[in-house]
């Protein structure tokens, strides 16, 4: 099971059909931290700034000093505008900021000129690394990598923005959930105890701060594949509602890429017109996958109280799907898929 927070994130081809010009947010840059430092042709990233987050983290390492991660979207992002004028290009902000972090620039620009070549080729997986859904995003992280605590745009100006990441980073450094993240990051592979002793760190967590550690939960399940061992008692969201939400995500994405290749064989542009034509005739040929994913997110409600993490997945499920059967398919596509 992929992480399945924010499921309408992943019902892109929604987006696709009522407004083309959102399709970028489907667009994935291939990444590899190992490509060297270049020069960029012209770059977003502001004077005592980088772009370069694992250089980052060793000079946070060998400065003891943290890191101040700006996600961001420089071209075309308001409130990133916004803060850039506000705070960032404040005289003497990035001179205060850079004394307890280094000031990292990840920017995810519409006119890719603006990166350098290492920023193109690591900075879309940084942003699905860190579960980066909205711009702009700071996260404030050890020279290790670990997020003890995150904001975003600020009014009020640069005094008043240091001094909030101020009280962000005492508090996030005392905080339960960060303590956790570094606890199981230093749990050893190999531990002859590690599925009892992840247990240990997780069960007690409420289920939302649970899904921040969705790949460790995943182990657990996996060393209890028939729930003969007690675990998959404990994380009923992830037993039952996360196959479903994967299930879901799988069809969504089919519908995405064979809309796609419909329209490039067609030789069809991306008008709203030709992307909703192509997507219907894909989603009523899926019509029994979407009643199957009903019919499964339908039982397991009775499981997840009103208001909890499972019933409001579940719910967005059903209320996409219905979107989906309301927008794309007329009465006739409805019965001829049935």
């Amino acid at each position: 099971m992929k992480n399945p927070k924010n499921i309408l994130a992943y019902a892109a081809i929604v987006a696709c059909a009522v407004s083309p010009c959102l399709a970028f947010a489907e667009k994935s840059v291939p990444a590899d931290d190992s490509v060297a430092v270049a020069a960029a042709k012209k770059t977003s990233t502001p004077a005592g700034w980088t772009d370069d987050f694992e250089n980052a983290k060793k000079l946070a390492a060998e400065t003891n000093r943290d890191l101040f991660v700006l996600f961001t979207g420089s071209d075309w992002c308001s409130w990133c505008i916004r803060l850039e004028k506000e705070v960032i290009s404040q005289n003497g902000f990035t001179e205060k900021l850079s004394e307890k972090f280094v000031p990292v620039f990840i920017d995810i620009p519409n006119d890719k000129a603006l990166l350098s070549e290492l920023a193109a080729e690591q900075n879309q997986k940084l942003v699905e690394r860190y579960r980066v859904e909205g711009f702009p995003t700071v996260l404030l992280m050890d020279a290790e990598g670990f997020t003890f605590a995150h904001t975003g745009y600020q009014a009020g100006g640069p005094e008043a923005y240091l001094k909030s990441l101020s009280t962000l980073a005492n508090e996030g450094k005392n905080s339960a959930e960060y303590k956790t993240t570094k606890a199981l990051a230093a749990l050893p592979k190999d531990a002859p105890d590690r599925i009892a002793r992840l247990d240990d760190l997780l069960s007690a967590l409420p289920t939302e701060t649970q899904n921040h550690y969705f790949e460790y939960v995943e182990e657990i399940l996996a060393a209890d594949p028939d729930g003969a061992l007690g675990y998959r008692a404990k994380y009923p969201y992830f037993a039952v509602a996360g196959p479903i939400v994967s299930e879901f995500r799988e069809l969504i994405t089919s519908i995405i890429l064979k809309t796609e290749e419909d329209l490039k064989a067609r030789g069809l542009g991306r008008t709203e017109e030709n992307v909703k034509a192509c997507a219907t005739a894909r989603i009523a040929e899926r019509k029994a996958d979407f009643d199957a994913v009903r019919a499964k997110a339908t039982a397991a409600q009775p499981l997840f109280p009103k208001g909890t993490l499972g019933a409001r997945t579940l719910e967005e499920i059903l209320l996409s799907i219905d979107f989906y059967e309301k927008y794309f398919l007329t009465p006739t596509e409805k019965t001829d898929a049935q």
